[in-house]
């Protein structure tokens, strides 16, 4: 019903992933958390604990999603260690793309791009107060 248990329901995030082909942003405005496709969706969403799983956690992160389809075939995935966990760091151009898709739509490519360079280069500050100022987002 919010933003903060929708960014906490792991039903919501893989409904949500099904429906609309990923999570970003948009995913926790209002009318995405309350679509009733995705709701429809949740409602078929099972979310077992694997106690196998959980005893490698957090060296190793591990998920499996069975997909059973209306005919009746199941189809299973199984993941481990997604990107950007320490086992699986992402690249310093993919740090940059993901930065980016999260931090132009609000503050502009101009503005994200002078923010990512400060931030590669935080030691060289004397202050924080220029990172605090490009962090504000301009009113709309």
């Amino acid at each position: 019903t919010t933003h903060e248990t929708a960014d906490h329901s792991g039903a919501y995030l893989v409904a949500a992933s099904l429906v609309h082909g990923g999570i970003d942003e948009t995913s926790f405005r209002p009318e995405r958390f309350s679509d009733p496709v995705v709701l429809q969706v949740m409602d078929a969403v099972e979310l077992v604990e694997d106690p196998a799983y959980t005893a490698l956690f957090p060296w190793t992160m591990a998920c499996r999603f069975e997909i059973t389809t209306r005919d009746g075939r199941t189809t299973t995935v199984h993941g481990e260690n997604p990107q950007g966990h320490p086992r699986n760091p992402l690249s310093d151009q993919e740090i940059e793309d993901k930065f980016r898709r999260q931090v132009e739509p609000r503050l502009g490519p101009e503005r994200a791009s002078e923010l990512l360079a400060l931030l590669w280069h935080l030691e060289a500050e004397a202050s924080l107060d220029r990172l605090f100022d490009l962090m504000v987002v301009p009113e709309r």
